[in-house]
C-alpha cells in the first residue's frame, strides 16, 4: 500500500523536503572539512541521512529491516534534540536573551515531524510489522 496515496501528502512533501535539507546540508558540510574549518559535522550528517532511511519506509509504509536499528536511531536523534532544547535553554537563561529561541524554533519546526514519524514507524505501524 502506498501510503502517500491513502494518507495526506503532508509526509511525502516532508520526506521530499527532507531530502533536499540533507543534500544541503552535506554540501556545506564537505565544504567546511576540505576548507579546514572541521569535521565535526560528520556524524551529524551520518545520522541525518540514516534517518531518511526509516522516514522513507514510514512514506512508503515499507518494511526496512531490522526493526531495533531503527529504535536506536529514534532514541539518538531523540536525545539529541533533547540536548539541543535544554542547551538552547541554558544559554537564554545564562545570557539573558532571546536569540537562541529564535534558533530552537525552526530547528524544532524541522526536526520534531520527523520524530513523529519515527515513533510511529517503530512503534504504532502493527500493519507494516506485522505481530513482530
Amino acid at each position: 500500500m502506498n501510503y502517500a496515496v491513502a494518507y495526506p501528502r503532508f509526509w511525502l512533501w516532508y520526506f521530499v523536503a527532507s531530502v533536499a535539507m540533507a543534500l544541503v546540508n552535506s554540501i556545506f558540510t564537505v565544504g567546511q572539512a576540505f576548507g579546514g574549518t572541521g569535521s565535526a559535522g560528520a556524524f551529524g550528517l551520518a545520522l541525518e541521512w540514516v534517518s531518511l532511511w526509516p522516514l522513507f519506509g514510514y512514506v512508503r509504509q515499507v518494511r526496512i529491516k531490522p526493526r531495533w536499528l531503527w529504535l536506536a536511531i529514534f532514541i539518538i536523534v531523540a536525545t539529541s534534540l533533547v540536548l539541543v532544547v535544554l542547551a538552547v535553554l541554558f544559554i537564554t537563561i545564562s545570557r539573558s536573551t532571546l536569540l537562541p529561541i529564535l534558533y530552537l524554533v525552526p530547528v524544532m519546526a524541522l526536526a520534531a515531524p520527523s520524530i513523529f514519524a519515527l515513533h510511529q514507524y517503530v512503534f504504532r505501524s502493527q500493519r507494516i510489522w506485522g505481530a513482530t
